[in-house]
């Protein structure tokens, strides 16, 4: 990674995972456009010029390309640059695509086998209770 990048963590809400952002020492103090290279969920990473504090913007919808925001902090309302959706940062999520789809199948997996116990269980009771006192 080159020496003038820096990383900024996020969290994708879709896909429910977080990953880094890259940006240059330039654009850490201004506000920029984020999409999840993973499905194309969009975010922005905002500072405020007068509080100085920085974050995710809290939207979902960025299919009206707002104009402006409005810090949490100080209230003030902050224009977006003309050319903030022309040029989309990558949230690149933590650990590789296959370590991702496996930790889903094995999600999946796991709340079959809890299925299959919780059934086997009732199954059993029915057994004892039904059949056996017959």
């Amino acid at each position: 990674m080159e020496a003038n990048l820096n990383e900024i963590g996020g969290r994708c809400e879709h896909c429910q995972m977080d990953g880094i952002v890259h940006v240059t020492r330039d654009e850490w103090e201004k506000s920029f456009y984020v999409v999840c290279e993973e499905c194309g969920w969009q975010t922005a990473y905002v500072n405020c010029p007068k509080c100085e504090i920085g974050g995710w913007l809290a939207t979902n919808d960025f299919s009206k390309h707002h104009l402006f925001w409005k810090c949490s902090e100080c209230y003030s309302k902050w224009d977006l640059p003309a050319t903030f959706y022309e040029k989309a940062h990558k949230l690149k999520l933590l650990g590789s695509k296959a370590t991702r789809q496996s930790e889903r199948v094995m999600g999946r997996i796991a709340l079959g086998l809890f299925a299959l116990i919780i059934l086997t269980i009732i199954g059993w009771a029915i057994y004892e209770f039904v059949l056996k006192g017959l």
